[in-house]
């Protein structure tokens, strides 16, 4: 591989070498108007082409990709941090690619205050083990690989159990009625509970009122849940 200059705004933190001797290399492409960063991933092959490069992340946050690794399926892991949820701290921020750069899950931390991913690797039983920096101080975390969530990618009204499919089916309205009567796993987005957009976007905004609005829909012809803000 030559000596070679891909993208002159780009900036490029990790590399990972395939079994095929290409490479997938990660970095962070920065909107010179915004100042906002994006993931920014290209596949490039031993003699320094690039096959296909695509940004991921939210263009309205600052979104950087630290480290890249090949899980136990042969897919990229691109981890890195993203201020999508708070507009101001950092999160935890990991995305699951294909190495035709298709999105396979996308997960954000949200729950941390101002955590920082620098590195990332796949055990053999599939675990993840992240690095990096929690407000200034060192943090190492091993876990299993978590849900795909709604970090950068728009909550859906009426998407309830956040299928990877973004369908809105019977499953949602099963997912609804189990958390507000049986004692059901809380929606991993407020906004998407909040089937008729009426009141907050957080448990005290889901109420009856939203498992009607998602049967009428599904069942009734009902109007379809609004848009999200």
């Amino acid at each position: 591989l030559s000596d070679t200059t891909l993208n002159v705004d780009d900036i490029g933190y990790s590399l990972v070498e395939t079994e095929t001797g290409d490479f997938v290399v990660v970095g962070t492409r920065t909107d010179s108007a915004s100042g906002n960063g994006d993931f920014v991933v290209l596949y490039v092959q031993s003699d320094g082409n690039a096959v296909w490069q695509y940004t991921y992340g939210d263009p309205s946050s600052d979104d950087v990709a630290q480290s890249v690794v090949l899980d136990n399926d042969g897919n990229c892991l691109v981890a890195g941090y993203s201020n999508a949820v708070s507009g101001q701290t950092y999160d935890p921020y990991v995305i699951q690619l294909g190495l035709n750069g298709t999105v396979i899950n996308e997960w954000v931390d949200s729950t941390t205050s101002n955590r920082k991913i620098y590195d990332i690797v796949v055990t053999s039983d599939d675990y993840y083990v992240m690095c990096g920096e929690d407000d200034g101080d060192f943090f190492i975390n091993k876990m299993l690989p978590p849900e795909l969530t709604s970090c950068c990618m728009p909550p859906i009204r009426g998407n309830v159990d956040y299928d990877p499919g973004d369908a809105i089916d019977n499953g949602d309205l099963v997912y609804l009625a189990d958390y507000m009567f049986t004692s059901g796993p809380a929606p991993e987005c407020w906004s998407e509970a909040n089937v008729d957009g009426i009141g907050p976007d957080e448990a005290g905004g889901i109420d009856v009122s939203d498992l009607v609005y998602l049967q009428d829909y599904l069942f009734s012809s009902g109007p379809p849940p609004p848009s999200c803000p």
